[in-house]
């Protein structure tokens, strides 16, 4: 059984590594890393969408 005392080791726990996680996910840039497999390979592509304004008249 996990006591209260050991629950709080692991929520500290947790804890520390999203602030790790936040800070390093500051340090990406922007964008979606893609993986597909071609001719056998898999091959990464750094998608990144741009927001266009769109005007109506």
């Amino acid at each position: 059984m996990i006591t209260g005392l050991k629950l709080k080791e692991i929520l500290t726990e947790i804890q520390k590594k999203q602030q790790f996680v936040s800070k390093e996910l500051k340090a990406c840039p922007p964008g979606t890393l893609l993986q597909t497999k071609e001719r056998g390979r898999i091959v990464y592509y750094h998608d990144i969408w741009i927001e266009a304004e769109v005007q109506y008249k």
